[in-house]
């Protein structure tokens, strides 16, 4: 979302993938004062940084699965008791990543974790 000092109104939207991506302008925002533009500037610049999070906490979770995804091939040749101690942690795992409130941080060292625990058994 962009807005200048006109008051014209520039939407754009992207998915993460980067397959679909859409774009609208408004010119007429009913003539609004330098505050309510200088107001949604402001927003602008919060709904950035809420969509770079966004961005970080997907890739990390895409990161996450996908290191779940090889270990699963790696351990079809384990004991079958590491097997299941695996498995375990990958679904409490897999259950820690349904949490909203994480953030890229906390799933990178939840992976980090992991990583540690599959290669200390």
């Amino acid at each position: 979302m962009e807005m200048d000092e006109n008051g014209i109104l520039k939407v754009d939207a992207q998915e993460i993938d980067g397959k679909l991506h859409g774009e609208i302008r408004i010119e007429s925002v009913n003539n609004l004062t330098k505050e309510q533009i200088n107001k949604f500037k402001e927003q602008e610049f919060n709904f950035e940084y809420q969509d770079l999070m966004n961005k970080q906490r997907a890739k990390a979770i895409q990161n996450l699965k996908n290191y779940i995804n090889e270990q699963k091939e790696v351990i079809k040749n384990y004991e079958k008791i590491k097997k299941e101690l695996i498995l375990k942690k990958f679904k409490e795992t897999e259950n820690f990543m349904k949490d909203m409130n994480l953030n890229s941080i906390d799933l990178n060292n939840k992976k980090i974790e992991l990583e540690s625990y599959i290669n200390n058994l």
